[in-house]
């Protein structure tokens, strides 16, 4: 009987499949909110406001989110830090400190000093935590018409789940605006000559 036993069990098990191992998917930062607002004058200078809201799950998330960053070039732009703050899970909220916002010459003009004179603003937020929100918002002044007029892209943050992701352009109507979308609903309206 023992024998059988053994038998029957050793079959069971030597056909019997492995069970089949299930990687659940972590979400290490949520980006709810990446809005970018353009106002676009006559002249083709413009100005641009965006907001960037990302909720904190993970330590990886924290660290690759405890900071945002904006390069601009003095000559033809100017750049404004118009807020930034966590929100921690308790509610209480943490203003950016002046200590956490810096502006030093960016990458490139270390890189290439002498032919690109680029500077970075770089905020840093203070006491992240998992389920941190942090929020900033910038704003960028094109000066100088660019060499090819007015244009921009957005990307989504593919490495992030994202909620928001948009683009707002308020152009006058008689300029031309053209565009190109893919995975994005584009509309377009006209009102009171924008």
């Amino acid at each position: 009987m023992r024998r059988s036993i053994f038998w029957t069990t050793a079959l069971l098990l030597m056909f019997a499949r492995p069970p089949t191992a299930v990687a659940e998917h972590t979400v290490h930062a949520r980006v709810d909110r990446d809005l970018s607002s353009y106002d676009v004058h006559r002249d083709l200078t413009w100005v641009q406001v965006a907001t960037m809201d990302v909720t904190l799950f993970t330590q990886r998330g924290i660290r690759a989110h405890d900071r945002s960053a904006w390069t601009f070039y003095p000559g033809k732009q100017s750049l404004d830090l118009v807020e930034a703050w966590v929100d921690q899970p308790d509610g209480t909220r943490l203003p950016v400190p002046a200590s956490g916002v810096f502006t030093r010459p960016s990458a490139a003009t270390q890189n290439a000093p002498g032919f690109v004179n680029s500077l970075t603003t770089t905020v840093v937020f203070p006491q992240l935590r998992e389920g941190s929100h942090t929020h900033v918002v910038w704003r960028l002044t094109q000066k100088t018409p660019g060499l090819f007029g007015f244009n921009t892209r957005n990307e989504a943050f593919y490495a992030w789940d994202t909620g928001i992701n948009e683009t707002r352009i308020t152009i006058p109507a008689d300029l031309p605006l053209h565009w190109r979308a893919r995975g994005f609903a584009v509309t377009d309206a006209v009102t009171d000559g924008i």
